[in-house]
């Protein structure tokens, strides 16, 4: 496994070349490696200042808290965490089974096609991102009877199916309009 340190990142954080592996070991999930190439690590201070949290004494029952997480990974990639808790993995198929969506690991090899797609889409266009998310909510409650429908993630970013739902952002945008103004005397 590949792990880059940026040096300036661990002064300005405070951290250590080996609680920063430590970290992103377990946020990876990969417990196993961690005292292999992990020395001298203060758990307890890491807790203590939010990068972790221990749930239990196993070291799979802790976890790297959102503080690292935003840390260690660029902004396509937490548009695309952002896009995966938003869109279900799996809805029911109307038959009493579920229907995978993508897999629920966002890092998954089997989501590596559509996370290209949504960096590509979504790269250095946040706004862009919003709106997605938006018009996402909209599909979602449209379709919260009829969620057996709902396309696989790649499928729905490669079709774009979310700009079937742009027209609601802008009536929304239209009542909140109408009611402010509507209040001028």
């Amino acid at each position: 496994m590949v792990i880059n340190l940026d040096t300036d990142v661990l002064v300005e954080h405070g951290l250590t070349a080996s609680e920063f592996i430590f970290l992103f070991l377990l946020f990876k999930k990969e417990t196993d490696l961690i005292w292999k190439v992990c020395d001298d690590i203060d758990t307890h201070g890491l807790e203590e200042n939010g990068w972790m949290k221990k749930s239990g004494i196993d070291l799979k029952d802790w976890t790297a808290r959102q503080k690292f997480v935003n840390l260690n990974i660029g902004k396509t990639d937490q548009m695309w965490y952002e896009l995966c808790s938003r869109k279900p993995f799996k809805v029911p198929n109307g038959v009493g089974g579920n229907r995978i969506l993508r897999a629920k690991d966002p890092d998954a090899i089997t989501n590596t096609q559509a996370r290209k797609l949504y960096s590509k889409l979504t790269k250095d266009n946040p706004e862009l991102h919003k709106k997605v998310l938006r018009c996402l909510e909209f599909q979602l409650k449209e379709m919260r009877n009829n969620l057996q429908y709902l396309q696989n993630t790649e499928t729905w970013i490669r079709r774009r199916t979310w700009e079937k739902y742009e027209h609601l952002l802008t009536e929304q945008e239209e009542e909140i309009q109408q009611v402010y103004g509507s209040k001028i005397i």
